[in-house]
């Protein structure tokens, strides 16, 4: 393949398609031109034309000439357009979370006090449980992942798949989690008749006190979210099955050094079990049945 040269290598007249346009002339019909870099720094070759390949032209053959440009030209500017706006309105919802997002906070910092005063006298409240299975199964639905997102939904299940809790949650900060509600299907509406976390407490406590184990899909995530000082309280093993099935699926992160962290879909799909996602009591049943499995495959 012969290699390029640059415009710079002639002392010729030489002009691209376009800037014989600009001076009132047009490149003959059958002319070749030669395709040269029209400097040492470009990236794009171009096709210049001598002078006798080109013609002069009248203004209304240059105007028609030059109709395939100015069209271009203007597609063009309408995507920045478009583009221009986008980014606007990415820019303005970015910004409406932003506000959101800080209210929100500063109402969690406004109620903070009264809600762990609700929690406390909460652990003062006995209920009880019976889990003769010694294991317990957690998964929430929350807000979000931030420090100032709440609990919506909440199931803890015994080792052989019963009930010990189950309830939507109502938040006590949190009024809107639009990117998260398009996720689990979990609305403000739905919540806003739900008891407050403090009203479960006793019946949470109750049941992961009842187990010496604790089972969930990214459970140290879920444990978080339970306030502090009921998490103080108990004392269990516990299993993380999203951390305990990343080795036997196997996909190694070089950016981790380690194996990746794999959806309890992914983990359910392994082991042959198909569910609805998002919804708190059905992931910690598919989390126990993928504990199951790895068991009894181990």
């Amino acid at each position: 393949m012969q290699q390029l040269k640059h415009r710079s290598d002639y002392t010729e007249d030489l002009r691209t398609e376009r800037q014989w346009r600009k001076a009132g002339k047009l490149v003959r019909d059958g002319a070749a031109g030669m395709l040269l870099w029209p400097n040492r720094l470009h990236q794009r070759a171009f096709t210049y034309y001598r002078t006798d390949e080109v013609r002069d032209a009248t203004p209304e053959e240059l105007y028609a000439a030059g109709a395939p440009e100015r069209k271009r030209r203007k597609r063009a500017r309408i995507r920045r357009e478009e583009q221009r706006k986008k980014e606007e309105e990415m820019w303005k919802v970015k910004q409406r979370k932003i506000k959101i997002w800080q209210a929100q906070k500063q109402e969690k910092e406004k109620k903070q006090q009264e809600v762990n005063a609700l929690i406390q006298g909460a652990l003062e409240l006995k209920a009880s449980v019976n889990n003769p299975t010694g294991i317990v199964c957690i998964d929430i639905e929350t807000t979000g992942l931030t420090e100032i997102d709440e609990i919506v939904e909440i199931s803890i299940i015994d080792g052989k798949g019963s009930i010990l809790v189950h309830s939507l949650v109502h938040p006590y900060w949190m009024n809107s989690w639009e990117d998260v509600e398009a996720i689990h299907g979990i609305s403000p509406e739905q919540v806003k008749d739900a008891p407050y976390l403090h009203e479960l407490i006793p019946r949470i406590y109750a049941a992961l006190s009842s187990a010496s184990t604790c089972i969930g899909y990214n459970l140290y995530s879920a444990l978080s979210f339970l306030p502090a000082s009921l998490s103080e309280n108990l004392s269990f093993d516990t299993i993380d099955v999203m951390q305990e099935f990343a080795p036997i699926y196997g996909e190694w992160s070089d950016y981790y050094e380690d194996y990746k962290w794999q959806s309890l879909s992914t983990c359910a799909a392994y082991y042959g079990c198909t569910f609805l996602e998002y919804d708190s009591l059905e992931d910690a049943r598919v989390t126990l049945f993928c504990y199951r499995q790895m068991q009894n495959r181990s």
